[in-house]
């Protein structure tokens, strides 16, 4: 893959994010798991999106945080290294498939605030909707339905704001005008769905299987798999931007 030349370096942020996310259960079930996990979309796909860790078993928690799990300085420690990651990770792969040569830093100060503000947007929205399931049985499937529709029809954002250097809100707006009418932009989400999910299925099978050991080179390995992931998914959506039109597209 051309696009993949001179920035391979790049794979070290979606193992870098997934190992500070990496406070999750490693379980040994005494025999072979099997599993299949899938994913909509994501900015910096990590080794998570490709392993479907099993549900009981003996469990070794994957602990990577490094300033602690409890108080507030851990998570918002957490939103902002994400956020600076994210923008010049995706900053990097816009520039390559422009041709240019990266330039971090510069990214890095133009986008973060914007991603930041995604990524608020994100959480207000998750925890409405989790309020909205709490209240009774019926609207868990409300609850569902929103994650799901969010999670599609948003999913071009952090991309749009670094491929049209937009701001968060019309961002959102380009988002929905590509995602809205389905055709290509869902047609890729369902094919990014069940690559993801043909992926995770020799890969559970590998690394799952051998414990904590196997799960922390599962993140290293899958790394430049979700690189290209991402590569793919910012070449889609720079054709979709270009595909609505030069009379939306902002001067």
């Amino acid at each position: 893959m051309n696009a993949l030349d001179g920035i391979r370096w790049l794979a070290v942020v979606p193992f870098v994010l997934a190992l500070w996310s990496g406070n999750r259960p490693v379980h040994d079930t005494g025999g072979v798991h099997l599993g299949l996990s899938g994913s909509l979309p994501y900015p910096v796909t990590g080794g998570w999106s490709f392993l479907d860790l099993p549900s009981t078993g003996v469990t070794e928690t994957l602990t990577t945080d490094p300033v602690g799990s409890t108080g507030l300085l851990a998570p918002l420690l957490g939103v902002l290294v994400t956020a600076v990651l994210a923008a010049g990770y995706l900053g990097t792969i816009h520039r390559q498939l422009a041709g240019e040569q990266p330039q971090v830093l510069t990214d890095v100060r133009r986008y973060t605030v914007s991603v930041l503000g995604f990524q608020l947007f994100v959480f207000i929205s998750v925890i409405a909707l989790v309020l909205i399931g709490a209240l009774s049985a019926p609207f868990v499937l409300v609850t569902f339905v929103g994650l799901i529709g969010g999670g599609y029809f948003f999913y071009p954002a952090l991309f749009v704001i670094v491929a049209e250097d937009r701001d968060l809100l019309s961002a959102l707006q380009r988002s929905y005008a590509i995602t809205r009418s389905g055709g290509a932009a869902f047609s890729y989400a369902v094919r990014y769905l069940i690559a993801t999910a043909l992926v995770s299925i020799p890969a559970t099978a590998v690394f799952v299987n051998l414990g904590y050991p196997g799960t922390l080179a599962g993140l290293i390995l899958l790394a430049p798999v979700g690189l290209v992931f991402d590569i793919t998914t910012m070449a889609f959506i720079e054709d979709a931007l270009d595909d609505l039109g030069p009379e939306v597209r902002r001067t």
